[in-house]
């Protein structure tokens, strides 16, 4: 599947450009270039995020690689294995499931989330739409692309052996699978947004709808074993890493005055 760079951007735009600037005190507040601000900043500060990583982090990227190369080992066989032995169960359930790592699904969560935060003023439902939208972007618009134009794997439908790498070759989208990197990114920040709320009661529901994505995506031969447990490291790392940032609260901002506006940074 090819998460090309202009829907996430759209993704990002559709969300943001319909958005209200805030009055307070005379203060035109312009929300969406300080979004915008926010996600150029954490763009750049990523890579010394990753340079950064503590023995925690390090850990969890060895796992991550570890079972990417066990899934590797295994790639032909279970796509011969599921290719042979069809589940009728198990294709309905993908059917269901696969769209939750989706753009056009991904749109109403994302959107919704942020109208529905902003209309209430419930702060965790509008940090879902601000966090769902970067870590999509981040994740499934900048990284995996990336990833797949180095490694230039073929999807299982080319009928090719998983082993089959052809680097910087254009129109190969298998490694890593965007579905996943997509729905365990979103699975991420909605789980960690509503936790101060809810406790854990959500972890299971949308992780676990994060995990039926990938499985429909290895069973509907879309990807293979390796690129589902990558992307889902992947998303699930870059959607963690938006939502724990820590925000300031510095904006840029428009100043009515006699005869017109004068621009403001408050922080």
């Amino acid at each position: 599947m090819n998460f090309n760079l202009r829907r996430r951007l759209w993704l990002t735009v559709f969300l943001l450009a319909p958005a209200p600037a805030r009055a307070s005190g005379g203060v035109l507040d312009l929300y969406p270039v300080r979004y915008f601000r926010r996600v150029g900043s954490d763009i750049a500060a990523l890579p010394a995020a990753v340079r950064g990583w503590g023995p925690r982090d390090r850990t969890i990227a060895l796992a991550v690689g570890a079972a990417t190369l066990a899934a590797y080992s295994v790639d032909d066989d279970v796509v011969a294995g599921l290719s042979k032995h069809r589940h009728d169960f198990l294709s309905d359930t993908s059917h269901t499931f696969t769209h939750f790592g989706d753009f056009h699904f991904e749109v109403p969560i994302v959107a919704g989330s942020w109208a529905l935060g902003a209309a209430t003023g419930s702060r965790p439902l509008r940090k879902i739409g601000e966090d769902g939208a970067e870590a999509s972007l981040i994740a499934a618009a900048i990284i995996n692309p990336a990833i797949t134009f180095l490694t230039g794997r073929d999807l299982p439908t080319a009928g090719k052996s998983a082993t089959k790498f052809r680097p910087f070759t254009r129109g190969r989208f298998s490694f890593p699978s965007g579905h996943t990197t997509e729905a365990f990114a979103m699975a991420a920040v909605i789980d960690l947004n509503l936790r101060e709320s809810l406790g854990y009661w959500q972890t299971p529901v949308v992780y676990g709808a994060a995990a039926a994505v990938g499985i429909s995506r290895v069973n509907d031969r879309r990807h293979y074993l390796s690129d589902v447990v990558l992307g889902a490291g992947i998303g699930w790392s870059v959607g963690t890493w938006v939502a724990r940032r820590r925000r300031d609260d510095s904006s840029l901002t428009l100043l009515p005055v006699p005869g017109g506006v004068r621009l403001a940074w408050r922080f």
